[in-house]
């Protein structure tokens, strides 16, 4: 009689526990109770604390906030797909307590986004919460407080989308908060996409603190960024009369309408006033013709001889070397794009670097190695791609349009490390507004003025080069090149 009571006492511990820590037949009970309170006490995982009771009196248990917080964060953290954060969360659950999750606490996939979603729901509502906090409460001086955008188009696994941020302080710093990346079909709709989400998520009382936004130079995102302000506001104009939120179409309460801010990135504008000047140089690329004389197609033919083999394209330099020399062949990967950041120009760095190497002979390490392809490979392309590296090489023209777009890297690599500093007021990468005009006086404008009153100074390599190899009228041509390429004209659209 004792026994079989001591059975079923062990029995509805095991129900109780819902299969873990099943004990051995031959286990007292005591001692069962002794073990399970010294492997619970501060050293398991408790896994019914993953769940709690479900709403509209179901008895199905749902996961708890705390539990999806944590396996959201493991899934975004390691970048790992909902169906790998499940089998490693199953797998754990064995390691740790050596038994198989329980059927009933079993997550599916879709009930593990749903909880993702839902946790971002939540965010968004805390996050606004402390923005209306922020945002409504004037400066110092008493003026009021305004919030910016950032927009862009990106492509993401093969969709078009539109992706939108503004400014917040969060945590008394400034950061940044995801609005909208919605699929963008219709380009000329983003200011629509835009003032809908911010309205969406910020509410109208807040959207109305809009203060205009940053964006890439290109007129259609300076004319979203207005379209962007106008409908937020025509928004605000369509509240009755007594409402307060109208103040804020003026600027502390002076009947001017406001106006916003439409301000070009620094970064990008840097960019094409680099490229810019390349072209108002020595002229563009034509697309599809891939033997026209120019530094740029030069850049783009050895990358090509380069990526159809790189070890053995290593090989064939190591081979001209001869032990010299470590020479590691470098190209960039992106083809010859106007808007690409300073693909050409570290390019040039680098190609120069390889033409100035010599072999043990004294001649031009990167020569050698084109006429090495030219000479001895078996593929047609790749013998005639040779020669024409050879021989472009080989032009003085062609050199000095590599020094130029070099020298032209080292101003933008400046405006690139300064992008990416840990400006004066601020303790985080980036910089502040007000920050911006050390970049643009203190930098940017004295570099292009001194270019055009002393190239010398600011472009001295290319200068050199053309001094040591052009004469006459063939010196006064190229010269001319240089000038129009640093000219006032090639970059005061800035």
């Amino acid at each position: 009689m004792l026994r079989t009571k001591t059975f079923r006492k062990i029995q509805e511990a095991i129900d109780c526990l819902q299969g873990h820590f099943v004990p051995r037949k031959d286990t007292q009970l005591y001692k069962w109770i002794a073990d399970s309170h010294a492997y619970t006490s501060g050293c398991a995982v408790q896994t019914p604390n993953n769940f709690e009771q479900g709403t509209y009196n179901t008895n199905q248990t749902s996961m708890t906030l705390e539990s999806a917080w944590i396996l959201r964060h493991i899934m975004y953290t390691h970048h790992l797909p909902v169906r790998k954060v499940l089998m490693l969360w199953a797998e754990f659950h064995v390691l740790i307590l050596r038994t198989p999750v329980n059927p009933e606490w079993f997550v599916s996939e879709r009930t593990l986004w749903y909880h993702v979603h839902r946790l971002h729901h939540i965010d968004n509502a805390l996050l606004t919460s402390s923005f209306a906090d922020s945002i409504c409460e004037r400066t110092e001086n008493g003026f009021l407080r305004y919030f910016y955008s950032s927009s862009d188009d990106s492509k993401h696994f093969n969709r078009n989308r539109h992706v939108c941020l503004i400014s917040q302080l969060i945590n008394d710093h400034p950061g940044f908060r995801h609005i909208t990346s919605s699929v963008n079909e219709v380009k000329s709709d983003n200011a629509g996409k835009n003032s809908e989400a911010i309205i969406d998520v910020l509410g109208l009382r807040n959207a109305a603190h809009y203060g205009g936004g940053c964006n890439d130079n290109a007129a259609d995102a300076q004319n979203e960024i207005g379209v962007t302000f106008r409908k937020i506001m025509d928004e605000v104009r369509a509240l009755d009369e007594g409402n307060d939120i109208r103040q804020l179409l003026y600027e502390n309460g002076v009947e001017v309408e406001r106006r916003p801010i439409k301000y070009g990135d620094p970064y990008h504008i840097s960019n094409l006033a680099v490229s810019h000047a390349s072209e108002a140089a020595f002229g563009g690329t034509e697309h599809g013709d891939h033997s026209q004389v120019h530094h740029c197609q030069l850049l783009q033919s050895i990358h090509d001889l380069h990526s159809s083999d790189k070890p053995f394209a290593q090989q064939m330099m190591n081979d001209v070397l001869s032990g010299s020399v470590e020479l590691k062949v470098k190209t960039k990967k992106e083809r010859k794009q106007r808007w690409r950041w300073l693909v050409n120009q570290q390019n040039a760095t680098q190609t120069l670097e390889m033409y100035y190497t010599t072999t043990p002979e004294g001649n031009s390490a990167l020569i050698e190695w084109a006429l090495k392809f030219a000479n001895e490979s078996t593929s047609d392309w790749k013998r005639r791609v040779g020669q024409e590296i050879a021989t472009w090489l080989s032009m003085p023209s062609i050199l000095l349009g590599l020094h130029f777009e070099s020298e032209l890297g080292n101003y933008f690599e400046e405006i690139y490390a300064w992008h990416c500093r840990s400006g004066g007021l601020n303790k985080r990468s980036g910089f502040r507004m007000m920050e911006i005009y050390d970049v643009w006086l203190g930098f940017e404008v004295p570099w292009w003025n001194k270019a055009i009153e002393n190239p010398e100074k600011q472009l001295p390599k290319t200068m050199k080069y053309l001094d040591d190899n052009f004469e006459g009228e063939e010196h006064a041509f190229r010269k001319s090149q240089i000038m129009r390429g640093r000219s006032d004209e090639s970059w005061s659209w800035v």
